[in-house]
Parts: C-alpha cells; structure tokens; sequence
C-alpha cells in the first residue's frame, strides 16, 4: 500500500515597486524582489468542515474560500483558529479577493492576490477566507515578518493540492 502526502502551500513575496511604471513592470523585475517565503499552510477545523460541504453539500454549499486577510500577529496558527487575529484593515492590506487559477486535469489550484501598499505596514499571517468580511477561516499561516512601504506590493499565493 502507498500513502501519498499531499502540501498545501503558501508563499508570500514583497516587492519594492514605487519606481516603477506598473505592477506587472514591477513584477517582470527580478532586481524588484526583496522578500519571498513558501511555507506548509495549516487547515482549521472549520476550514476541513467547509471543504467538505463544498465537495458534498447539495442543500447549500457555502461561498468559495477566495478572499486573503493579512495580520502583522505572531502567533502560531491553531486548528482551531476561526479569524485571523489582528487582521490588518489600513495602508493597502486590507482583506481583498484573490484571482482563482486552475488548469484542467491537474490536481491543485491557486489564489493570488497582489497587494499594493498605500503606507508602511508589517505582516508575518495569512489567511484564506470565505467571504470578505467574517466567514470561515479555511488555511492560515504564519511568515517571517516583513514590512512594506508605500509603493512596494506583497504578493499572497495560496496552492491548494487535493
């Protein structure tokens, strides 16, 4: 018999962008990056009861988990967390949706959201949610501590494998 183990992924990366033209010339870059971190993400509890009713749930299955929230908390994600502690509303971090990426016959996906800074804010937790304010807290985790400043983006990819 085989097990196969499957990671869920999350990686953050912060460029300094004020210089330039766009965020996708930013982006296209590299001299830009000055942070980047990919770590195992933590399913709640409550995000392992949404993923199943996503799956199997024909009564009323809840809203997709598509937006990110962003804390500068370091406390270590928990099970049994169900908000994002702290989670950052001001300087451009504020909880926003992400862009969902799927290709045909793989199995995994992913969310990405690309922040854009208004103000200097440090950030070192994700989550990923199911609506734009409350819902569900489905995958969270934490990042070395990394502040940007007007201008700069922070880049937020969640990679879901099933």
């Amino acid at each position: 018999e085989h097990s196969h183990f499957v990671r869920n992924d999350v990686n953050v990366s912060a460029r300094h962008c004020k210089n330039y033209a766009s965020a996708e010339a930013c982006a296209a870059d590299p001299a830009s990056l000055f942070f980047t971190e990919t770590h195992h993400n933590l399913r709640t509890n409550a995000g392992g009861d949404w993923q199943a009713s996503v799956m199997g749930n024909t009564s009323g299955p809840p809203a997709t988990g598509n937006y990110i929230a962003l804390s500068n908390d370091a406390t270590a994600p928990s099970t049994s967390d169900t908000t994002v502690t702290s989670e950052i509303a001001t300087n451009g971090l504020s909880r926003a949706q992400g862009v969902y990426a799927h290709t045909g016959g793989t199995s995994s996906y992913t969310i990405q959201k690309v922040f854009s800074a208004t103000g200097t804010q440090a950030s070192q937790k994700a989550g990923l949610l199911n609506a734009a304010s409350v819902g569900t807290l489905v995958f969270e985790n934490t990042y070395t501590q990394v502040t940007v400043n007007n201008g700069d983006t922070l880049t937020v990819t969640w990679t879901i494998n099933y």
